[in-house]
């Protein structure tokens, strides 16, 4: 496949409302150019996390000049900061969502544990719910495919007692010492 934005092409002329497409472009063109725009709708949240976490590291306070000037709101960069920071380029697997990639994102899993989350999940065609079940241990087994993943299981209990975390009436000590009694007993 061409590697060859979309805008390149005699036929289509992308504006910020649509496409104009001009002439008569053959099938293949349209296809490669949906191939093309599919790749890019996938890719444009992240090409503005890349573009985002580079302007703040290269730019400084004129950074903050640029999210004034595109509306975005300060939680929304945040966000966006956040995963670039804990999802390099290479970690990140194609194929699956960005809200996938948010489920490993913490970084209490290292860059080969989220890796090979996200290739699970893509082999496995999981939801990014049923990728979040996996990771805490929750999914069942006839879901699961692949060789296992080592659990780590102090990363594994911080992540469910943040989980928990106001969805019952304890505190954040007292749901470690049940989660850590549950997995005494489970030994």
């Amino acid at each position: 496949m061409q590697t060859a934005l979309i805008a390149n092409n005699e036929h289509f002329h992308v504006t910020p409302i649509g496409l104009i497409i001009e002439g008569e472009p053959s099938m293949s063109e349209v296809d490669e150019a949906l191939k093309i725009s599919w790749k890019l709708l996938e890719a444009s949240k992240w090409a503005q996390i890349d573009l985002l976490c580079y302007a703040r590291d290269h730019f400084g306070d004129d950074f903050s000049f640029m999210i004034d000037m595109y509306h975005y709101a300060p939680g929304t960069i945040g966000n966006m900061l956040w995963m670039g920071e804990n999802i390099p380029f290479h970690a990140r697997v194609e194929g699956v969502s960005l809200s996938h990639h948010q489920v490993v994102a913490p970084p209490r899993f290292t860059i080969e544990e989220k890796t090979r989350w996200l290739e699970r999940a893509k082999e496995a065609r999981w939801s990014r719910d049923e990728l979040r079940a996996a990771v805490m241990g929750l999914l069942p087994e006839e879901f699961e495919s692949g060789p296992p993943i080592p659990v780590n299981f102090e990363s594994a209990t911080r992540m469910m007692i943040d989980w928990l975390d106001g969805k019952i009436n304890y505190s954040k000590e007292e749901l470690k010492e049940v989660l850590m009694e549950f997995l005494r007993r489970m030994e």
